[in-house]
């Protein structure tokens, strides 16, 4: 083997590697501009726009977090409790802070309408003042659904308690 092959040989994989380090960098820019605009979207209350921006953030980065958060809020917003629910189950298992996705989770549930999954939410977790209340809140809310309006008015006095404004 010659000399110049062994340099071309030895050269290609650099190259390679060089290559899809740029082309991940590519994909990360480009998910990061979805992301950014379908987040200005949501600001707009530009729905449609918002979901189609995110799915496509997600198709070239499957694992940024944010876009998935931003995808329940988008399917709460639109009414579609079952789509959040499954966004935030992919956050979730992402490793989302809870102090984002249980409020979230606690609305999905709530908007499908299960109750008594929404009720069995620990309320021994751990979160901070205004994530707590929001669970408090849509657990008053299930409480009264189910006609138990004694436990209802329990958790909208804890909710009230916490987040007195």
């Amino acid at each position: 083997m010659s000399l110049r092959q062994l340099c071309v040989i030895s050269v290609l994989p650099v190259v390679a590697l060089l290559s899809a380090a740029w082309q991940g960098a590519a994909a990360q820019s480009g998910a990061s501009r979805s992301y950014e605009l379908a987040l200005k979207y949501f600001e707009e209350r530009d729905l449609s726009n918002a979901i189609t921006e995110l799915k496509a953030a997600l198709v070239e980065n499957p694992g940024l977090l944010a876009a998935h958060v931003l995808v329940a809020r988008v399917y709460l917003y639109m009414g579609e409790p079952a789509a959040a629910a499954d966004a935030i189950a992919n956050a979730r298992r992402m490793g989302a802070d809870p102090e984002i996705t249980w409020p979230l989770r606690a609305e999905a549930l709530y908007g499908q309408r299960k109750f008594d999954e929404l009720l069995a939410l620990t309320r021994s977790l751990k979160l901070t003042v205004e994530p707590q209340a929001t669970v408090h809140l849509f657990r008053g809310r299930a409480f009264m659904e189910k006609d138990n309006f004694a436990q209802a008015a329990v958790e909208f006095t804890a909710a009230r308690d916490l987040a007195p404004r």
